[in-house]
């Protein structure tokens, strides 16, 4: 049978159908079998009634924001005075009186884009107006201009200095971008006399240094990886240059052997060095580190033959 006889056979069957007629007691009958409706209850009563409930609806959303505000995105309940902010254990002098507390420094940055520091302004296409004296640095680490370098910060953002290296005596233009070619890359200029400062996200970024002859003078490659020290070194050698250096065990308040800040314990990768603002930092023979720092915001420099500069900030403690 096809469609069209099958939708004739519908149609003859609808039109020889009719309808049956109910029973004369049928309205009676319905009527009689209702369930009687609850009586309605009065304003009053039902505010009675709608204010315990209420009540218990708003305590329950307080404990549950109360509780979710203990746990970190990993939900997992969290001590700042026992964890520090890149996770490492951080253990307490008993005696000194004082906790040591890792500070997470808030600043927010959009990822994967470098954002002008307040101290330096980014100026229109076309000009080039550098100040006369450099604003204070507030920079954590400062690379001189012509060297690449993998940055390790555990915070949402990282500000550094790109130092002219007297490669511009009356001041420079730096192009930060996201690729190579700055002419088709979203870039943003920083202005500077003897540097330029810039806050960057997570990502890897190129730059270059412009005198005001408009020729490039030096350029490197830069990349930022959110990184908490915390990552196992590689069992073997490996030709990732993002690949961990080093592995930070623990942060010891230095208060418990005479110190004044924080003692950093951990392990290095083979063939690298370390050192803190210039000085080196000594390697046993298994290579594990220990030096102190104070509880300002600084960045241990760790080289390796193969892998070139890298650079780990060192979460802020306080007491």
């Amino acid at each position: 049978m096809s469609d069209h006889d099958t939708d004739d056979a519908l149609d003859h069957a609808l039109e020889a159908w009719t309808p049956m007629e109910p029973p004369a007691d049928f309205v009676d009958r319905v009527l009689a079998a209702r369930v009687p409706l609850a009586p309605r209850v009065t304003s009053k009563r039902a505010w009675w009634l709608a204010a315990p409930v209420a009540a218990v609806a708003m305590i329950a959303i307080v404990v549950f924001v109360s509780s979710t505000a203990k746990h970190d995105a990993r939900g997992v309940e969290r001590s700042p005075s026992a964890v520090s902010s890149n996770g490492a254990q951080m253990e307490q002098h008993a005696g000194s009186g004082s906790a040591m507390v890792a500070m997470g420094s808030g600043a927010g940055v959009a990822m994967n884009q470098p954002v002008v520091d307040a101290g330096v302004v980014a100026q229109p296409p076309g000009t080039f107006e550098v100040p006369d004296v450099d604003p204070p640095s507030i920079a954590v680490i400062v690379i001189r201009v012509g060297d690449s370098a993998t940055i390790h910060d555990p915070e949402l953002a990282t500000k550094i200095d790109l130092d002219f290296a007297g490669k511009c005596p009356d001041g420079g233009a730096v192009d930060i971008a996201r690729g190579a070619d700055f002419a088709h890359e979203k870039t943003v200029v920083v202005y500077g006399r003897a540097r330029a400062a810039t806050t960057l996200g997570d990502g890897t970024y190129h730059y270059r240094l412009r005198c005001r002859t408009g020729s490039s003078v030096g350029e490197g490659r830069i990349d930022v990886i959110r990184d908490d020290a915390r990552r196992p070194l590689p069992k073997q050698v490996t030709d990732d240059p993002t690949a961990p250096q080093i592995v930070i065990s623990s942060f010891k308040d230095a208060a418990s052997s005479g110190g004044h800040g924080v003692i950093v314990r951990g392990t290095a990768a083979p063939g690298c060095t370390l050192d803190l603002d210039g000085a080196p930092i000594a390697l046993d023979a298994r290579r594990r580190f220990k030096f102190e720092i104070g509880f300002g915001r600084t960045a241990l420099h760790v080289r390796h033959p193969k892998h070139g500069d890298h650079y780990y900030v060192m979460p802020l403690f306080t007491r």
